[in-house]
């Protein structure tokens, strides 16, 4: 079985039997992510959703029987490996420390499906997150001793994940301002209340006064804002797949982020 001109692992048929005309044959394929790049990039085609061009090509040595080596070692079959339909990644949900504004660390807990019939088990990852291409946070962490753990063809939860937070005052801005755009909120309060601390990234010409923030409760318009808030993810992952252990790189846009839970 080969990828990118690279083999990635070997195609059994047992048993075959043909009859004359067309026949239909099950095979089995066993697949090597590890053994090279091109290998590494099939699966994560393959978790990312994305379709992938694998060819199946005989050898000299496709067979036992010696007399048909010669020609079993000419066949050349191309096929398509469609791409994963549902997400690896469910949903994140984003806790708040009270310290964070101080160390810039926070927590996030990640649901995760399993797509294969193998448990997947998670041990170190790597992870950049973004909204808009905005740095959001990252991800670093060994969680070998308490991996995240999903039995196959279905979905689990993480224990609680330390993410280091992009806490700059006008990227916080943004990413508050874009959601509440997005959400069809008024604007005007919120740019009154940054235009009054400096940051000059909306509408400048509003005006703080009484009259803006009659009524406004910056606590329920954050809520309201951040409600919709959906995360980009980069990342690389050291999983175990059943027995089989591989670095799994991996892109998903949009993701659901819950925000605005405060831990104590």
């Amino acid at each position: 079985m080969l990828t990118a001109n690279t083999t990635v692992g070997d195609v059994v048929l047992q048993n075959l039997t043909l009859a004359r005309g067309p026949n239909s044959v099950n095979a089995v394929a066993q697949f090597d992510p590890n053994g090279s790049e091109a290998g590494k990039q099939l699966l994560a085609s393959f978790l990312g959703g994305q379709n992938a061009s694998v060819n199946i090509q005989g050898f000299n040595g496709s067979t036992n029987i010696v007399s048909l080596n010669g020609g079993l070692s000419q066949i050349r079959l191309g096929s398509t490996l469609p791409g994963l339909q549902s997400k690896l990644v469910n949903s994140t949900n984003l806790v708040v420390l009270p310290d964070t504004a101080a160390t810039s660390i926070a927590q996030t807990y990640v649901t995760i499906n399993n797509p294969f019939s193998a448990g997947l088990n998670i041990v170190k990852i790597n992870a950049a997150v973004t909204y808009s291409g905005m740095p959001v946070g990252n991800i670093i962490v060994d969680i070998s001793s308490n991996p995240i753990v999903v039995s196959g063809k279905a979905s689990a939860s993480s224990s609680a994940l330390p993410i280091t937070l992009n806490v700059d005052p006008t990227a916080i801005a943004l990413l508050l301002r874009e959601n509440a755009q997005n959400s069809g909120l008024d604007l005007k309060p919120l740019d009154g209340l940054l235009n009054m601390g400096g940051i000059k990234i909306g509408d400048t010409s509003v005006t703080p006064s009484t009259d803006l923030f009659k009524g406004f409760d910056l606590v329920s318009f954050v809520q309201k804002a951040m409600a919709n808030l959906r995360i980009d993810l980069v990342m690389e992952a050291t999983v175990g797949i059943g027995q089989y252990s591989t670095l799994l790189a991996y892109n998903q846009s949009s993701i659901p982020c819950k925000t605005g839970q405060i831990s104590p």
